[in-house]
């Protein structure tokens, strides 16, 4: 029989009413169960009934035996062996049996009429023909991680994609690597004729930045301080977008948005060039020193009117000047009190010009300007639950049978 269905996309809840399951137990089941979807998916039927045989020996979850009843009814369609169906049809019977209120217990209904429909239609002696023996089970491997372009190798091998992989039993050692992330590495026991699966996730590498720029500048990564110039160690850190800022008091404030990735390396050049208000503290305590220098100037120079005035009123005690002479001494006293003046006023002066320069100076802070929202770059995760959660079920057709493709989560 050839059909097709188109049905709208369906979510079960498979893995229900069981106490939490341990850690390690859950890390396992885990993995088989997704070992399991992503055979499906590609259409490596067997490997997924595999798969989730082992998570269903873990789990004990009868969602897990209507999918192997689905893993068992889209094998018939690839090798048309009669023996694939009755054995879907069994799983499709045990689940109905065991899931006494699934939310998939008419679609497993509907499934065993359509099989019991096409077996119906093959005599005794052309099924038995048909039927051949199972092939022998393989060792196998598999790893699973968050990371879908993740590669693994086994025992020092070339890298190759998550896939199961045939091995010889006994002990392996498996290294996990992707781009962008910290390579895991784990030994397994292989046992004969078993797939063994792991679950490893991959930690994401920061982005290190080293920075160059003036001694002392502080810098900052999305507002949060990270240390001071020269940094003895580039910086790690999050992938993403990140705003980062180098300054210093009295100049201007380098600030740049960038795009890291995990495990990118970058070089930062900040140069800062001096704010005006530094600089306007610079020429306001220049101004001071030569206004202070005119003052010492005046303040001598009255100095040495007060001497020479001096003289010459001794002078005029110890005997008698000539009118020329007192009219040197009348100059000599009026300049001697109009630069006293001029100096005290300079040296003021001075010190008002310097203490405005010096509150420019000291006033003189960096200027931050607040960091945008920072984007963080996805990096892929699993919910942290303590099982078996959810599976998606999605329409699809094939010469022989309306079906049900496959897709999971934790």
């Amino acid at each position: 029989m050839r059909s097709a269905a188109v049905f709208m996309v369906i979510s079960t809840l498979l893995f229900t009413g069981a106490p939490a399951l341990a850690a390690d137990v859950d890390a396992q089941s885990r993995a088989y169960f997704e070992t399991g979807a992503k055979a499906y998916e590609k259409g490596d039927y067997l490997n997924a009934i595999r798969a989730f045989e082992q998570a269903y020996a873990l789990t004990k979850r009868p969602g897990l035996i209507f999918s192997i009843g689905q893993s068992y009814k889209r094998q018939y369609t690839v090798d048309a062996k009669p023996q694939n169906l009755r054995k879907a049809l069994e799983h499709y019977r045990r689940f109905l049996a065991e899931d006494k209120t699934g939310k998939r217990r008419g679609d497993a209904s509907s499934a065993i009429m359509e099989i019991e429909a096409i077996l119906a239609r093959f005599p005794a002696e052309q099924e038995a023909a048909a039927t051949t023996p199972d092939p022998p089970q393989p060792t196998q491997i598999s790893v699973t991680t968050q990371v879908e372009d993740a590669m693994i190798s086994i025992d020092g091998g070339k890298p190759r994609t998550l896939e199961p992989v045939e091995v010889t039993p006994g002990k392996h050692k498996v290294v996990i690597q992707a781009p962008g992330y910290f390579p895991e590495e784990r030994e397994l026991y292989a046992g004969e004729k078993q797939m063994t699966a792991i679950d490893v996730p991959l930690r994401p590498m920061p982005a290190k930045v080293s920075i160059e720029g003036r001694e002392g500048s502080t810098v900052t990564v999305d507002g949060l301080p990270m240390g001071s110039l020269p940094l003895v160690t580039p910086l790690e850190i999050d992938a993403g977008e990140r705003t980062i800022s180098v300054s210093q008091s009295g100049f201007v404030t380098y600030t740049k948005d960038y795009a890291v990735s995990r495990g990118q390396s970058l070089k930062v050049k900040a140069d800062l060039s001096r704010t005006r208000q530094r600089i306007g503290s610079f020429i306001l305590f220049g101004t001071g020193v030569l206004i202070a220098g005119g003052g010492v100037l005046m303040a001598m120079g009255s100095g040495a009117a007060y001497a020479q005035g001096t003289e010459i009123d001794q002078r005029r005690k110890a005997g008698s000047i000539t009118a020329e002479e007192l009219a040197t001494y009348s100059t000599l006293r009026t300049q001697q009190s109009d630069l006293l003046v001029g100096s005290t006023v300079a040296f003021n002066v001075a010190g008002a010009t310097a203490a405005l320069g010096f509150l420019l100076y000291y006033f003189d802070d960096p200027k931050l300007t607040p960091p945008k929202a920072k984007k963080d770059e996805k990096v892929p995760t699993r919910e942290p639950s303590p099982g078996l959660r959810d599976m998606m079920l999605v329409p699809a057709a094939s010469p022989g049978f309306a079906g049900l493709s496959f897709g999971a989560r934790f």
